[in-house]
Formats: C-alpha cells, structure tokens, sequence
C-alpha cells in the first residue's frame, strides 16, 4: 500500500491507495505489527536526501524521512524478471504493466528517481508540489554512465530556479546557484509496498524549486543545430548569463545536440504505421509527421527549414491511453512533446518522455505567441533535398502506369498484419496469425507506380507509389 496524502486532510477519501506492488527480498517482508506502522507529521524529516540516505543504509527507512520536490512525474517500461506475465485470450504474453516514476530534488540539489509499481499516479496532482518521502528504500545509486537518459532529463531541469542549501550551512548560499555543477549520481528509491508514503506540504502548492518544462516552437528547435555548427563559441557565454527560457537553448547547445531533451506542443499530421491495436501501437516504434505555426510561416531567412518534422516514438516511450486511443484515429490532433530527446539531428521520444493531449498547468511558453496551428497545412514541394521517408507534395501529368508493378492485397482490420492465410477448413477466410483470429473484413490495400511529368522538375523522372 503506497499512501498519498495531504498533511490538512487526513480523511480517507484524500487517500490513494496502490495495490499488487510486486516486492522481492527479505528486507520487504513485514509481520502484522510492522505493516501498520505509520509516519506522522511529526515523525523526524530532513531537508537532505544524502543524509538520509547514508543513515539509513540499504536498510528500508525506519521513523525518518525528506523534504523534496518533485520535478517530474512519468512512466517507465514494466520490467518482469519472475516470469509472471499473463497470456491475453489471443495467446500472446501481455506486457509487464509500467511503473510511475517520480524524479525529486532536495534542497542541497540533489536528485533520486521514485518507483512505484502500478500507474495510478496523475503529474497534476504531484508535480512541481513539496513534499515529504517517507518508508522508502534505496535500490542503487546510478551515474551518467549507467543511465544516461536520466542524466540528460537532470540535465534539462538543472540551473536552480532559487539559491541551493550548501553542506554544513543553515541558509541557502547565492554562491551555489551558478558554481555547483550539474549532479554526477543519482539515487534510484523504491517504496515501501506498506509504509511508503508522500505528504504534500501544506501551504506550499507550488515549490519555488520547480523547474516547468519550456515549450519551445519547433523553429527554435530546428535552429539550434545551425547555431551551434557556425557560432557556438561565440553564443555561448552569452547563453549561460541568461536564465529561465534561455535554459533550453544553452542546454541543447552545450551537449552538442546528442542527448538534449527539448519540449514542445505540435500538430500530427500524419503517423507511420497506421494501427488500430491500442497494445500493437504500444510496442512499435511509431513515426510521427509534425509541424506548428512557426514551420509553417518561415520567411525567407528560413528556407532551410523543413514544413514538416518527423518524430520517433520508440517502445521505450510509456504511452498513456489517451494518447494510443488518439493515434489509433486516422486524424490530426495536436500532442504536448514533454522532455523529448534531441539526438544527432532528430527528435527521438524515448524513456521518460511524456505524451499529452493537452498542456499540463505550468508550462512555460517560449515566446509571446502560441505556437499552435490554427489553419490548413502546407507542405513542402518535391526537390533534389526531399529527405527520405519524408513527407512533400508533387503536382504533375500522369504519363505513363508501370502495370508489371500493380497488385493488391487484403490486410488484417485490426492489427494491419499483410500476411493473412486463407483456410479452406473456415469457407476461405482469411486467419491473421498475429491477432490469432478469423478476419471476415480484411482491409484490401493497392500498390500502383505511376510516372508524372512535374513542371517543377523537368529534366527528373518522378516515379510515384499510389497506395490505398
């Protein structure tokens, strides 16, 4: 039982209670009378998680806790190292469920990464609040080495908003705030299945320490790399005196690109591969075709800069069930980017990155205007440096068909599975091995070359694939 609750309201209704917390180890098993232990209010709290922490050993936390702020709410991959997944009824093993993870920071800057087993935690409800951690045990202590991910997320909140608490002084040092380097560990916690707790601190709804996510326009983004590639040296120290927005832009270029984490809000206009299985979308690396208002009304300066942008989305990334039911829909919709990778060249949603719907209360804008499209998209025209894989727009005169190429073929209507198999036994339906069922409404797709005569492009031979 992982209790969250507020210090003013002990009533049972402002408790949320997490069940089935899969636990390994004798140091986490409990008789009766320590399982109805409790940390009180007035139960001793530090201000330091790396006193707590070397008090209290590999030990679970016994009648003290810390203060912290918690920076970042997100979900990480299941991990199931017993063999205990369940078989779904089509016969395949349904994933280990995924864990909230909460990323804290105390007072002195120092950060550790909270497990909780079962997803029930929202970031509204916890994120950027001060709250006190209490039954907690410390499962390792990770560097930039061992989880660079992690790292590059710290990275991206680091550069405290507020001077920091310095070792063996009562006050926080202004001298802190610009001369501690970023931290070099971690702490990775994981909570006590019974005692577990984390009170918010009353009085105190937004911490000072929070570190918002900057939204930045996908321009900005794009930008970045030129910048850095011509005038870095220049840029620099004039990036590292500013503050707040500027964060960002001095992050993504002082790494070189490779690492930085970026947010920002986008419209999808297009997803490759188009699926309507919440759990297929859930385990495929997913390619989505994004643009904003900046993209979509560059001026001259920056002709450069493509109309759309391609994101990866990688398993690794937790999908929250809005967002799968959202991309199991062939339609535009707008998502919050939150703490993306940028890395060589691309913007890569991977482990700790967030998918929203809509824009979580705190986030910080990085500029006067919104970045949302308002009106219709506009593409880019087919060239000599159209990408690969890319999305464009091509006008011409078809002119001749490559017949020797035509065929069509039916697809499953679930899972978009090509190679179905046709059973004579079941009246000739077709049978998708992936799903395991009989399809009586196979999705029949066409291939079909064309050759166009483009004016733009007279002296090339386009050649287009006409799908449906």
């Amino acid at each position: 039982m992982f209790k969250i609750k507020d210090l003013s309201n002990n009533s049972p209704e402002s408790q949320v209670v997490y069940r089935d917390l899969a636990t390994t180890g004798k140091d986490w098993t409990n008789g009766p009378k320590k399982a109805k232990q409790h940390f009180t209010a007035e139960s001793p709290f530090s201000d330091s998680l790396l006193d707590v922490v070397e008090s209290q050993g590999a030990s679970p936390w016994s009648g003290v806790g810390v203060q912290v702020v918690v920076q970042r709410v997100y979900s990480l991959p299941g991990r199931d190292g017993t063999g205990s997944q369940q078989e779904s009824s089509s016969g395949h093993a349904d994933p280990p469920e995924p864990r909230i993870c909460l990323l804290v920071q105390d007072a002195y800057g120092m950060f550790g990464e909270v497990y909780l087993e079962v997803a029930m935690l929202k970031g509204k409800q916890l994120e950027g609040k001060s709250c006190q951690l209490a039954g907690m045990k410390v499962l390792q202590k990770t560097t930039r080495g061992r989880t660079p991910g992690l790292f590059s997320l710290i990275d991206t909140i680091w550069r405290p908003a507020i001077p920091l608490k310095s070792p063996g002084h009562g006050q926080p040092c202004e001298e802190v705030k610009t001369h501690l380097p970023p931290p070099s560990f971690c702490y990775i916690l994981s909570a006590h299945p019974n005692l577990g707790q984390i009170d918010m601190i009353e009085g105190d709804p937004i911490s000072k320490l929070y570190q918002p996510p900057v939204l930045l326009c996908l321009r900005d983004i794009l930008q970045v790399t030129s910048l850095f590639l011509t005038s870095s040296l220049v840029l620099l120290p004039w990036l590292c005196a500013l503050d707040n927005v500027t964060r960002s832009f001095s992050m993504l270029l002082q790494t070189d690109n490779l690492g930085a984490r970026c947010s920002f809000y986008a419209r999808v206009i297009y997803q490759r591969p188009q699926l309507k299985s919440l759990l297929l979308l859930a385990q495929r690396e997913i390619w989505l075709l994004v643009t904003d208002i900046t993209l979509q009304t560059k001026d001259g300066n920056d002709h450069h800069l493509p109309k759309i942008l391609p994101v990866c989305v990688t398993p690794s990334c937790v999908l929250g069930l809005e967002i799968l039911e959202a991309l199991s829909v062939a339609a535009p919709h707008s998502i919050l980017f939150r703490d993306a990778l940028r890395d060589q060249g691309q913007i890569v949603c991977v482990e700790r990155t967030v998918l929203l719907l809509q824009k979580p209360f705190g986030c910080v804008a990085s500029g006067a205007g919104s970045c949302e499209l308002t009106g219709p998209v506009i593409l880019d025209e087919l060239d000599s440096l159209t990408p690969v894989n890319s999305i464009c727009s091509v006008q011409g005169t078809v002119v001749g068909v490559d017949e020797n190429t035509a065929f069509s073929w039916p697809t499953c209507d679930w899972c978009g599975n090509g190679r179905l198999e046709q059973r004579p036994e079941d009246g000739g339906t077709f049978f998708c091995g992936d799903c395991s069922k009989l399809i009586t409404s196979p999705v029949l797709k066409r291939h079909l070359q064309v050759f166009l005569d483009c004016p733009s492009r007279p002296q090339c031979n386009v050649k287009v694939k006409v799908g449906a």
